[in-house]
């Protein structure tokens, strides 16, 4: 009679086969060093090692861990490890022979709580942001907000002046025709502007209300109208100004819009 025992496999891994329904076998037509073989018997209890199976593959995953570059789950892994190599031989019968495993005791089932605390633990450390730090003695003012309607960007450069500034135009008033050196960023505070842009030999104009902003490139020659009925209010950021120079360069009329 085959042996109801798999040989070929590693001693860990030694189970059971199934045998035909009616078959009957006893300790003495078994490896006496074995434990019984029962014949029908399926039921088997989780060992330590199911239980940390997750854990162990994720030690041996070390591609998996060094991406990580977390420390703690190493450890966790290392100790679900070693937990799963020594508990599970102690709650089993004779790992040389078949499979069918004893219950877990009270202190594999300790172990298990145990590192199954660890692990939420450090998973709420890994995954909870740092708690917030409120400011002391400051205060914030917003003075102004517009929604971007230019497109592009504003080069910044290291060793030049950065300059804010709140400009204010009466009804009809103009700004000349003007260029700055870095470019600038505009927020319409209140009001209605007109911006008049000499591009070429022809002329596009623009126009901006309460809410809204745009930017003026390095070097782009424009003249800014109050077109509204109220008072205009306008506040700049001028960026690559020369240390201690102006943020605005007068320019001539270049003539490519007619009345302005």
């Amino acid at each position: 009679m085959l042996s109801p025992c798999s040989d070929d496999l590693s001693p860990r891994e030694t189970r059971c086969d199934p045998l035909p329904v009616g078959t009957n076998i006893t300790r003495s037509e078994a490896d006496p060093a074995r434990d019984d073989c029962k014949a029908g018997t399926s039921e088997r209890t989780p060992s330590l090692e199911h239980l940390f199976a997750p854990l162990s593959y994720v030690h041996r995953r070390r591609g998996l861990l060094d991406s990580l570059r977390f420390k703690g789950w190493r450890v966790l892994a290392d100790f679900g490890r070693s937990v799963t190599r020594r508990g599970a031989r102690a709650e089993m019968g004779d790992p040389g022979g078949c499979s069918h495993m004893k219950k877990p005791t009270k202190r594999g089932l300790g172990l298990v709580l145990l590192t199954v605390g660890l692990a939420g633990t450090l998973a709420a450390v890994t995954m909870l942001p740092g708690a917030a730090t409120p400011p002391v003695n400051l205060v914030s003012t917003v003075l102004a907000r517009g929604t971007n309607l230019s497109s592009g960007t504003l080069p910044l450069q290291g060793g030049t002046d950065v300059v804010v500034a709140s400009i204010t135009q009466e009804v009809g008033g103009s700004s000349g025709w003007h260029s700055h050196p870095g470019g600038a960023i505009v927020v319409v505070q209140q009001g209605e502007i007109t911006l008049y842009r000499s591009v070429g030999n022809h002329c596009d104009s623009t126009r901006y209300t309460q809410g809204q902003s745009f930017i003026e490139r390095p070097n782009d020659v424009q003249n800014g109208l109050n077109t509204g009925s109220i008072q205009l209010i306008l506040y700049a950021v001028f960026p690559g100004v020369p240390v201690g120079g102006s943020s605005r360069i007068d320019v001539e009329n270049p003539g490519t819009c007619p009345g302005v």
